[in-house]
């Protein structure tokens, strides 16, 4: 997998050469997603056509998230980092210019939306791949919490400091901060000291999926399952937390981005904090962990449908981060453990690509049902959709469970 001189990466610094650069191109990116949602409600009420928006932002992830993983399998990934940041730098550099000579700013935003996330797809998987080769395997499950407890350090400074500037700076000035994150973001990718052996390169990805999936099947464990788990899921909590919630914020605070700032900062201040929690439960068997986190996530989706002051938003916000961060952080350490090094980028990619195309399915379906039935009403469907997905899970671990004892 990595030569010899790999031992160099169970050094600290490394890793956090790793997670700086990713944390700064995180922060860029929050940023710009809580620009394009605020200026995409602003400029049109209508929240069906808002999640049209979405969808093409939500879009290139799955046409592109099988091609990232093949790439990130067979490519040297400091390389393929680099030449990411880089693009999305340029790619708002580009939007900048599309503002001053093209009009219509909404199809400048889902323009910009679109062509990050199809950087984000074909690269997307490679930070992941890269951890395992970092630390020993029985820290695993503690390296993975504290990647998301920085990620999630970064979201809760970020939608504060995004909120703030779409306030205080016009369209243009919020995009030139983004594209210069992104460019120290790219300074760091290149100081990278990851030093990787070739990797013999297949001509046909088509094959190597195909290979995958059967390798998945012979094993016989839960990871098919755990995918259609999380694809059910991921159609609620999506919708609920990318269109139904910045609607609401919108709807009763039209005139204070910063209040979306607030609670979105609150989310993942509490996924923080499920992260910590995370890290020294070392003894939760991760399908049944990751499977309890989303059922309590729908039952604090329906609390917002059932009140949404300013404080309960904030409150609850900060439970839906608590709970949701043992999904994302056990559905890591699953593949980990699961999956041969050479398929890890691959699986992280098909399981983004299936979860993506849920995102898709959801903006749109929940954004048009949330038209006709109103907020409210909308909350409850969704918060139905994950608690039903996760008593599912739940219900295939214990009879796993059973079958083994």
């Amino acid at each position: 997998m990595y030569s010899g001189r790999v031992r160099k990466f169970t050094n600290i610094f490394p890793l956090a050469n790793l997670f700086a650069g990713q944390s700064i191109s995180g922060l860029a990116s929050v940023i710009f997603d809580m620009t394009l949602i605020w200026y995409a409600l602003d400029l049109s009420p209508n929240i069906g056509a808002v999640g049209i928006i979405l969808f093409f932002r939500f879009l290139p992830f799955a046409l592109l998230g099988l091609i990232g993983g093949w790439v990130s399998d067979n490519w040297p990934r400091k390389r393929l980092l680099v030449i990411g940041e880089i693009c999305r730098a340029l790619i708002i550099f580009t939007g900048l210019l599309l503002l001053k000579f093209v009009g219509n700013t909404a199809v400048v935003l889902a323009c910009l939306g679109f062509s990050l996330s199809a950087t984000r797809a074909v690269l997307g998987p490679i930070t992941s791949c890269i951890i395992p080769a970092l630390c020993r395997p029985e820290t695993i499950v503690q390296v993975n919490a504290i990647r998301h407890l920085l990620g999630e350090a970064i979201a809760v400074i970020a939608p504060l400091i995004g909120g703030a500037l779409i306030g205080l700076l016009p369209l243009n000035g919020v995009l030139i901060i983004v594209s210069g994150l992104f460019a120290v973001a790219t300074i760091l990718a290149m100081c990278l000291p990851l030093y990787e052996e070739r990797r013999p390169k297949t001509a046909n990805p088509i094959i190597e999926y195909g290979n995958l999936i059967r390798h998945i099947k012979q094993r016989k464990d839960r990871l098919l399952s755990a995918l259609f788990v999380n694809l059910i899921a991921i159609i609620g909590v999506t919708a609920a937390l990318s269109l139904l919630l910045p609607a609401l914020i919108s709807h009763h605070y039209p005139d204070d981005p910063l209040i979306l700032g607030i609670v979105t900062s609150m989310i993942a201040l509490g996924t923080m904090i499920g992260s910590g929690m995370t890290m020294i439960a070392k003894r939760v068997e991760p399908y049944f962990g990751m499977y309890v986190g989303w059922l309590l996530y729908g039952v604090f989706i329906l609390l917002i449908a059932l009140e949404h002051n300013m404080v309960t938003l904030i409150s609850v916000g900060a439970f839906l981060g608590l709970v949701g961060a043992p999904a994302d952080i056990f559905m890591n350490v699953i593949i980990h453990k699961n999956v041969a090094a050479n398929k890890m980028a691959k699986t992280f990619a098909l399981f983004a690509t299936i979860g993506y195309s849920g995102d898709m399915i959801s903006v749109v379906t929940i954004g048009m049902v949330a038209g006709v039935l109103g907020l409210q009403a909308t909350f409850i469907l969704s918060g139905g959709i994950v608690i039903v997905a996760a008593l599912v899970g739940l219900a295939l671990t214990l009879s796993a469970q059973d079958l083994k004892s």
